[in-house]
């Protein structure tokens, strides 16, 4: 696998966590499934592209996270991997 692009210091929402690792929308306020769809096509993703995330350990308040309202938030690196 080669990295195409490395995005780092994301302020993730904390809720979207489960959401985007497993698919797993169960839970979701209204509406915040399709802000979580919105945020993954943002990263414009090729064919024979993927998308892989890692988190920091520490959730924290963020006024401005990458999608949704001011929240708790996680430091996430998304890096988009082509085979």
């Amino acid at each position: 696998m080669k990295t195409v692009a490395t995005f780092e210091d994301l302020n993730l929402p904390s809720w979207a966590v489960c959401a985007i690792e497993y698919g797993d929308l169960s839970g979701l306020e209204a509406g915040e499934d399709q802000e979580i769809l919105n945020w993954m096509e943002s990263f414009e993703l090729q064919p024979g592209q993927s998308l892989v995330f890692s988190y920091g350990e520490e959730s924290f308040f963020s006024s401005s996270p990458e999608f949704g309202l001011p929240g708790d938030c996680i430091d996430c690196t998304a890096t988009i991997l082509e085979s």
